[in-house]
């Protein structure tokens, strides 16, 4: 980047003209300035950290229609032998050696992915040419600060579609409907979402990620039929969760259960069998995303329900096969628009789409991020 010639650092609207006038003060002023090409990045992620996970098809940005195989439920028919009888049996007992099959459909459904389509485009003035060469080059900061914004979406759209409608069938099913499990605040009773009463403050090590409440995130999913013994399962939860976890959970940061010394590394890396995604895209529930008052309680935190200032949100506990993502590649297109002064634009296009594929095999906790409720 050229520096600017003559003038006095920092340069104003008021110095010296440098065509009709340098002078020997600003000629030596010139040499004290040091500039550095290299235009660096600001605070931001670049990766997807939830793209990798789970199971990926491609879009080329249309619908896609999952076809999937349920569960045939074992067992046999009555056939006037009551203590093997199944209600809800679609196989029967081989009573006759030379008797007739009688046949049955293993039972199917079929679930919708729609694309979002994002896009990302800039316009690079043909006057500067340095600046145009460093921005456009494949390995350029500007490049990766455009994927670390796709990757960021991708993650969001893969939280948001864990428990939300999908479409089964044809017609939409809720996170509920679909086989989902909803785990209470308070972790001595998760059925439940009271974790104290009015006036008193919330103990977030109940209210908040505990050990127990994972604990028993593992225990519906395994009564759910939906993971095999020595399964790793996915914990996706938000720096808050992740922060009272390692500072409340006993069970966390003793020797005598955790030998990875989580305390020193900063992160869980594995606890009961999980990988911890710790990600920003898991988002409060909050007065700022349903646009009313500051002061909500969306999980009625407490016996009385007048939240003062409490906010909360989810902890996923899935399995890799839970959700598919559907994802194309980042393409690239770059042309001249006579109209903007004949400037290079630059614009980016992909597809995104996400679908949850079995509400069986998804958990979610409510956990609160505000220990002081009244």
């Amino acid at each position: 980047m050229a520096a600017p010639y003559g003038g006095t650092w920092p340069f104003t609207s008021t110095d010296t003209d440098p065509v009709t006038n340098i002078g020997t003060a600003n000629y030596l002023n010139f040499f004290k300035v040091a500039y550095s090409d290299t235009i660096r990045l600001k605070s931001q992620r670049l990766e997807s950290q939830l793209a990798n996970v789970f199971e990926r098809e491609t879009l080329r940005g249309n619908p896609l229609v999952l076809h999937q195989v349920k569960k045939v439920e074992e067992g046999f028919e009555d056939y006037g032998d009551a203590d093997n009888a199944t209600p809800d049996s679609k196989l029967k007992k081989n009573s006759g050696r030379a008797q007739k099959l009688s046949y049955g459909v293993v039972p199917t459904e079929t679930r919708e992915v729609s694309p979002t389509f994002w896009d990302f485009a800039q316009l690079f003035d043909p006057r500067d040419e340095m600046a145009l060469m460093r921005a456009v080059a494949p390995d350029s900061n500007f490049q990766r600060a455009v994927m670390g914004a796709f990757n960021r979406k991708v993650d969001k759209v893969i939280v948001a579609a864990i428990d939300a409608d999908c479409t089964v069938d044809g017609s939409s099913v809720s996170f509920a409907t679909d086989g989902g499990t909803t785990l209470g605040v308070d972790s001595e009773d998760p059925t439940t979402t009271t974790g104290a009463t009015p006036g008193t403050t919330v103990d977030i090590n109940r209210v908040g990620l505990s050990t127990t409440k994972l604990l028993n995130a593992r225990k519906e999913l395994e009564l759910n039929d939906s993971i095999m013994p020595g399964e790793r399962l996915v914990c996706i939860l938000s720096p808050r969760q992740h922060h009272i976890l390692l500072a409340n959970d006993a069970k966390i940061q003793n020797f005598d259960y955790n030998a990875s010394n989580p305390l020193g590394a900063g992160a869980i890396s594995e606890w009961l069998g999980m990988d911890f995604i710790v990600t920003t895209a898991v988002e409060e529930i909050d007065a700022a995303n349903l646009g009313a008052s500051i002061d909500t309680n969306p999980f009625s935190i407490n016996a009385g329900d007048t939240g003062a200032g409490a906010t909360g949100e989810y902890v996923y506990i899935v399995t890799r096969d839970s959700v598919l993502v559907g994802l194309d590649e980042v393409s690239v297109k770059m042309d001249i628009i006579p109209h903007f002064r004949h400037s290079l634009q630059v614009a980016h296009y992909s597809h995104i789409g996400c679908v949850r594929l079995d509400g069986a095999k998804i958990v979610r906790i409510q956990c609160a991020t505000d220990g002081a409720v009244s």
